[in-house]
């Protein structure tokens, strides 16, 4: 077994029994989850349908959504954000459908990093100072709840 460094989170599954007269090392995670040698980490690509349906099942019900909230919900730490939420916002723009990742924000302000506005992906970063963007956003907000909730209401 390779060194852990102390920072990192170690939890091992103990066996003991009669059999054995020491416990032996069954499961051995790190940082929290199960490391099996089997399954490759999801990339990108893999993500994408997974991340657009749970911003959908959010904007169905109206509301926002923070990045935790969605790492969460799909049970995978998304690393590069920009390689899940750029092909889903670049899809909407495309088909002229409101900007579904428009409804993501940061838990701490309750405002998305970026907002677009139509443009290039990532091109404009969020200004909550700027009272005319966070109109546009709120109205582009609402746009996505009722787009969802009329595209997805049998």
């Amino acid at each position: 077994m390779d060194r852990l460094s102390p920072s990192v989170t170690t939890v091992a599954i103990l066996l003991s029994g009669s059999r054995w007269s020491k416990p032996k090392i069954l499961i051995v995670a790190r940082c929290g989850r199960f490391l099996r040698a089997d399954r490759k980490m999801p990339t990108g690509i893999d993500l994408i349908p997974r991340v657009r349906a749970v911003l959908e099942d959010s904007a169905r019900v109206g509301k926002t959504i923070t990045f935790g909230e969605i790492e969460r919900k799909i049970g995978v730490k998304i690393g590069a954000w920009n390689k899940v939420l750029d092909p889903i916002y670049e899809d909407c723009r495309t088909q002229g459908h409101p900007d579904l990742t428009a409804i993501i924000i940061y838990k701490e302000t309750g405002y998305p990093p970026f907002f677009s506005d139509g443009g290039e992906a990532r091109s404009k970063r969020f200004n909550p100072n700027n009272l005319r963007q966070v109109e546009r956003w709120q109205n582009e907000v609402a746009r996505v709840f009722s787009w969802c909730k009329a595209e997805r209401t049998p």
